[in-house]
């Protein structure tokens, strides 16, 4: 969280000195937006030990567009967006818990993937009153994702092949709530620095057992983003 907090103050401190030259027209009521950053899992999606529901997942990138629409007043707005984020799976740790399970029985080997998430969301915005051409804008909505499990095994030298679970894909309704600081260059063009939380709970089935069953993965993520908006 100190991290998210510095690059907050350095963002502010270079929107501020900026040229002040932004007039926004009564007609610019309609924004596009693209955005990129990090994705950074938390809670059990980002465990790496072997418990209950671990993720194993790491820090990865996050992607995402935005159309907006603003009221008469451009205070509320609605919008409808799309975005991609991919996390990397935490292979080393998976390995380490292996060791430690079979300690000097063999030698283990581990094969992993990435997690990958497509969405697809609708919701609202609200807007401050600008100061210095900067704004604070309140953001939530719900949607769909596509979330894909990695492929992952797990070879022990003696004991041969201890794990493997397939990839599969799954559709879960997901949620997205945070903020973003926005800063308006001129009439048509600002930037802006995000901070959000996502959640979803897609249902995974693992096939490449001796039996198909099924677990939940409660995926939880910060997406921290910088971004260009264009106004219409």
């Amino acid at each position: 969280m100190k991290s998210i907090f510095v690059s907050f103050l350095v963002f502010i401190i270079a929107a501020a000195g900026l040229p002040l030259k932004a007039q926004e027209s009564s007609d610019n009521r309609t924004a596009y937006s693209i955005s990129a950053g990090a994705t950074v899992p938390y809670s059990d999606f980002a465990n790496s030990t072997f418990t209950w529901r671990s993720g194993f997942a790491k820090t990865g990138i996050n992607l995402d567009a935005t159309i907006i629409r603003y009221g008469r007043r451009k205070i509320f707005g609605v919008y409808a967006g799309t975005g991609y984020a991919h996390l990397f799976f935490n292979e080393k740790r998976y390995l380490a818990e292996y060791e430690r399970i079979f300690a000097d029985e063999g030698t283990m080997t581990v094969s992993t993937g990435g997690y990958h998430f497509l969405k697809a969301e609708a919701g609202f915005l609200i807007r401050t009153i600008a100061i210095l051409d900067t704004r604070l804008i309140l953001q939530a909505g719900l949607g769909y994702t596509l979330c894909r499990h990695p492929n992952l095994s797990a070879v022990n030298s003696y004991w041969g092949v201890v794990n493997t679970v397939n990839s599969d894909l799954d559709l879960q309704l997901s949620g997205r709530a945070g903020f973003r600081v926005e800063h308006t260059i001129d009439e048509y063009t600002g930037i802006h620095l995000s901070f959000h939380v996502f959640g979803c709970k897609p249902d995974f089935r693992d096939r490449e057992g001796y039996r198909e069953h099924t677990f939940y993965l409660p995926v939880r993520t910060q997406n921290i983003n910088l971004g260009l908006t264009r106004y219409f």
